[in-house]
């Protein structure tokens, strides 16, 4: 419901549909005639205050028209109209289908994949642990000379190495935040 409030795209494609709506309605109205009144007022004379004046009857007048047209031949291009308009109509609503279906695909896919992210971040973060208390029983055993500096070494490049790991999953989650934020149409990080 997020994506769909705040999605650019969908709004357009509501937008289409609603124009595709509205010009099936205007290619209705050719089904109908069309009337136009026009009405005027007129005041006759010869002063400046127009009440008549020598050989004039009448000073006013009123003057009213109104005109009916029907194209009663034009019903199959009207018809043929409405058709086509109708067909924008179904593939506008077929545009936003297919619209919805993949922002909804778009959506999950990256809501699946911020949590995958997350769940990441717990395991590397209990690898780090096991990693510093792999190199602090290392050193330990050092200290005691039952581990060689090679050991101790090797411990610290395996906790630098999941450190840095952990900080490729922090860097994936927040990738994958920014694309699921993305995709309900939130285009900056809270």
């Amino acid at each position: 419901d997020e994506a769909q409030k705040n999605r650019l795209e969908i709004r357009v494609a509501n937008l289409d549909v609603d124009i595709a709506e509205r010009q099936v309605k205007l290619t209705e109205k050719d089904y109908f005639p069309s009337v136009d009144v026009v009405g005027s007022y007129i005041r006759i004379g010869d002063d400046w205050q127009v009440d008549g004046g020598v050989g004039i009857s009448d000073a006013a007048g009123w003057n009213l028209q109104a005109t009916a047209t029907w194209s009663l031949w034009e019903w199959g291009r009207t018809g043929y109209g409405r058709k086509e308009k109708l067909s924008r109509l179904a593939q506008s609503k077929y545009r936003r289908s297919e619209l919805l279906d993949t922002i909804n695909l778009q959506v999950k896919q990256a809501y699946l994949r911020t949590k995958e992210a997350e769940q990441n971040i717990v395991t590397v973060g209990q690898a780090v642990e096991q990693a510093k208390e792999n190199l602090r029983i290392t050193e330990e055993q050092y200290k005691e000379q039952v581990a060689t500096q090679t050991d101790v070494l090797i411990a610290q490049t395996l906790l630098t190495q999941t450190e840095t790991i952990y900080t490729n999953a922090l860097f994936d989650f927040k990738i994958a935040k920014a694309f699921l934020l993305r995709a309900i149409g939130q285009e900056t990080l809270e």
